[in-house]
């Protein structure tokens, strides 16, 4: 599903709205099941050199110290720059 060299992205549940993103850029991938806990997620990961993606902080904590590669997706700074780009975009629609 990937191209050859890429390795797999457990995608944790909050964030399957990435998957077709990846999809697009041929990445392989996998959904952490819904409802998984903790524990499982980690384990799917260790047990198959997956790069875990997540916004679960104790998750990404986790897998830094499991040693697990991990993807940190930081809600603040993904709101900090949607406002940016809208503050942007609605200052050059006032200057016409």
């Amino acid at each position: 599903m990937g191209e050859p060299d890429l390795p797999t992205v457990l995608i944790d549940e909050q964030l399957y709205g990435l998957a077709d993103y990846l999809r697009d850029r041929r990445w392989p991938h996998v959904k952490a099941e819904p409802g998984r806990k903790d524990d499982e997620v980690i384990n799917q990961a260790r047990a198959n050199g997956y790069i875990v993606v997540t916004a679960d902080r104790k998750v990404q904590e986790r897998c830094r110290v499991a040693e697990i590669p991990c993807v940190s997706v930081n809600f603040a700074a993904t709101a900090r720059s949607v406002i940016h780009d809208l503050e942007r975009l609605t200052a050059s629609s006032r200057e016409r």
